[in-house]
């Protein structure tokens, strides 16, 4: 087995980091793992400030500029479907929908004692009106 296969599971996830550190209150950069518009809505809406894509871009590029420009457009169309379908007209309201986590990435939030932070961001409009 190769290295790379035998520690692919090593490490926290993205969405788990992004919601720890995200207590520390200071502006955060999600990277990890972001393939999609989708995975930008998702790092934006459990408190990242910014969100980079790597991978997707690298792979495109390699192939031409006109595959650079393709997943760009899909990615921005994909993010704009999240924040249509999320209610939410700009990234600011984005960041403010409610959001409920489930299966492994709340299991391992609620093992580090984030039972709190999930009932925040399941009851953000709630918590406004």
């Amino acid at each position: 087995m190769s290295i790379g296969l035998l520690y692919r599971d090593w490490g926290i996830p993205t969405p788990i980091a992004v919601v720890e550190a995200s207590t520390a209150r200071l502006p955060l950069i999600s990277t990890g793992g972001v393939r999609s518009g989708l995975d930008i809505a998702r790092a934006l809406t459990l408190g990242a400030s910014v969100v980079g894509m790597a991978f997707p871009f690298l792979k495109a590029a390699s192939e031409s500029y006109e595959s650079v420009c393709e997943l760009l457009e899909t990615t921005i169309a994909q993010l704009k479907v999240a924040m249509q379908l999320s209610g939410a007209a700009t990234i600011a309201q984005l960041r403010e929908v409610d959001v409920v986590v489930t299966g492994e990435t709340r299991n391992w939030l609620t093992m580090r004692g984030f039972e709190e932070d999930l009932k925040a961001m399941a009851q953000r409009r709630w918590r406004r009106m």
